[in-house]
């Protein structure tokens, strides 16, 4: 309760003066809507937004699980081959900084806008730090645990799969944890540049559509959906994880 209470009175406390200061002060609601204002225009828009979250969290599903599978076969591949790995390493770097901003027009002509360019901006954004984390933690095993595997003749893949992924299994996951909390980030910029109508994108999209309108309280609407839609997604994949290395 000590650790709940202290947030939930700050919330409270924020809630009550932005509710009471747009008033106090005047300002236009085009501008800064009131709390009140924007819960209205959810219960509004609920029919767009609720259906809207779940096409979001379905892309941003899709980019991140499509990132495991690619981001952990690609750090094998650069652990099990150095050539690969001295070949390619640099230029996944330069792709990672390029800026995903940059990449989405490009998916979307090739691509097509909508749930393809979506979920593929996702797994850009996600797959680094999958990739980054496996990597690590595959190349970080114990020398004496490899020396022994060594003395024993083992194969490259008895090594491989016996030693360093039971190794990199703690990094995988705290890789994938980091790439959570930026997957919902990727759909809904996604679906922000590349959504095509608001019964197939999802929030990103509807963003665009209340901007354009200036109703300043709907896209508040949509912000708070989008934290809700992060926060239950992040969760959900800290608790797998935990469930993952509870097993191993």
């Amino acid at each position: 309760m000590r650790r709940v209470l202290p947030p939930i009175l700050t919330a409270l406390a924020v809630l009550g003066l932005w509710q009471w200061l747009p008033t106090l002060w005047h300002v236009p609601e085009y501008l800064v809507p009131t709390p009140g204002a924007i819960y209205q225009a959810f219960i509004r828009e609920s029919g767009f937004l609720i259906p809207a979250a779940g096409r979001t969290a379905f892309a941003a599903t899709a980019g991140l699980s499509a990132a495991i599978v690619g981001g952990v076969l690609l750090a094998s591949v650069f652990t099990l081959s150095s050539v690969m790995r001295r070949s390619f390493l640099p230029w996944v770097l330069i792709l990672q900084m390029t800026p995903v901003i940059v990449v989405v027009p490009l998916l979307a002509i090739w691509l097509g806008a909508g749930l393809g360019s979506i979920v593929a901006v996702t797994f850009l954004i996600s797959f680094f730090p999958i990739t980054a984390a496996a990597s690590a933690g595959m190349n970080a095993v114990n020398a004496q645990q490899l020396e022994l595997f060594q003395v024993m003749k083992a194969s490259t893949w008895q090594v491989f799969w016996k030693l360093r992924v039971p190794t990199a299994l703690p990094q995988i996951v705290t890789g994938v944890k980091i790439a959570a909390t930026l997957a919902t980030v990727g759909a809904v910029s996604g679906e922000y540049m590349a959504g095509t109508n608001p019964a197939q994108s999802g929030l990103g999209y509807l963003l665009v559509i209340y901007w354009s309108r200036t109703e300043t309280a709907a896209v508040f609407a949509v912000a708070g959906t989008a934290c809700v839609v992060g926060y239950a997604f992040v969760a959900t994949v800290n608790y797998l994880g935990r469930r993952v290395l509870a097993r191993k």
